[in-house]
Order: C-alpha cells, then sequence, then structure tokens
C-alpha cells in the first residue's frame, strides 16, 4: 500500500496494484482486509506504530531534555531517509482521503506533541508558549519532511534545522543554534542553522 500510494497517490492505488506489489493473491488480500480503504488503514496504523517506536527508543537516551528531543528529530528524519514510502503514507495529502485516517492522525501528533510537552517541566521559559506549539511544532516537522520527499530535497540537510526549529521556544535561539550545531557536527560538517 504505501509503495502504491507513494508513486500514484491514493486515489490511483488499486487491490489489484497492491496484490501485485505484496506479491499476494486476491483472496490473501480479502482474508486481511474488506476493501482498499482496510487497508490503508491498516497500513498507517502499522507504520505509525512502527515510527512512534523509533522516536520513542531514540528519546529514551540522554540525560538532558535537549538532547532527547533531538534525538527523536534525528529519528523521525532517519525514519524517513531509510522507509520515504511509508513516511509518505503517514503525510497529510494521504490523511485527507479519509476521515478515519485523519482522526489516527490527529491522535498520533497528540502524542508526539505530548513527548515534546514535557520541555515545558525542564525550560522555564517554555512555561508561558501558547498551548498549540507542540502541536504546530509536530506539523512544521511533518510538513519539513513531506517537503523533501515530495521535491527529492536532501532529508540529511534538515535535521539541525528542524533541531533548532524545535528547541527555540524552549531553549532560546542562541541555545538551539548550538544544539543544532552539535547535531550538524554529528552529521559530519558544519551544516548552518536557520537565520532568525
Amino acid at each position: 500500500m504505501a509503495e502504491s500510494v507513494a508513486a500514484r497517490g491514493y486515489a490511483a492505488t488499486s487491490v489489484e496494484r497492491v496484490i501485485e506489489l505484496a506479491g499476494v493473491s486476491r483472496a490473501t488480500f480479502y482474508e486481511q482486509f474488506g476493501n482498499r480503504r482496510e487497508c490503508l488503514l491498516a497500513a498507517q496504523e502499522a507504520i505509525f506504530d512502527r515510527f512512534i517506536g523509533e522516536v520513542s527508543a531514540a528519546c529514551s537516551h540522554g540525560t538532558a531534555w535537549r538532547d532527547r528531543a533531538a534525538a527523536a528529530i534525528g529519528a523521525a528524519v532517519e525514519f524517513a531517509v531509510r522507509r520515504p514510502e511509508e513516511a509518505r503514507l503517514l503525510s497529510l495529502d494521504t490523511i485527507a482521503v479519509d476521515a478515519e485516517a485523519a482522526r489516527n492522525a490527529l491522535t498520533g501528533t497528540e502524542r508526539l506533541a505530548a513527548m515534546l510537552r514535557t520541555g515545558r517541566d525542564h525550560h522555564r521559559r517554555a512555561a508561558d508558549l501558547p498551548a498549540v506549539t507542540e502541536r504546530a511544532l509536530v506539523g512544521a516537522i511533518a510538513s519539513a519532511i513531506n517537503w523533501c520527499l515530495l521535491s527529492g530535497e536532501p532529508l540529511a540537510d534538515l535535521e539541525p534545522q528542524l533541531v533548532q526549529l524545535v528547541l527555540t521556544p524552549y531553549l532560546g535561539t542562541a541555545a538551539a543554534v548550538r544544539q543544532a550545531d552539535k547535531v550538524g557536527r554529528r552529521l559530519g560538517g558544519e551544516i548552518p542553522a536557520v537565520d532568525t
């Protein structure tokens, strides 16, 4: 499903194409799913579970919140690098085709936002941020990754910029730039941070 949707879009994805790519029979497909929509929803759920597992594992290392947040962003970018079709299946253009998929996406966004929200407990300046901050940041990360996937821009260049973007409301610009520079050096180069 992910491969077909990435190549053709959901509207042009047929059960026939999915079973061809999966190498299974029509009978096997219908043993698992009642229709194409059920397959889409199951694929999104499985992919999101894998994604959130990788992000959660990445941010379980390190003691400082800023390091855990940077690691989670790195895991999100790495997921898109390794599994671009799956990352595309989680994107807004795919989610827009179905109300249940949209509700699932909102639930997923809230799970990720809750992870970021813990930064408020660690950084005094974050206490007065608008309630929507974490959801907006998750949306910005998803949008930036999707843009790179669609445009062909390198995802690796995005990671330090996302780290700076996400950490700035919590740490302030100077500390967020230092963390982004640290990520850029780890990736093997001096990747310029976002101008502020």
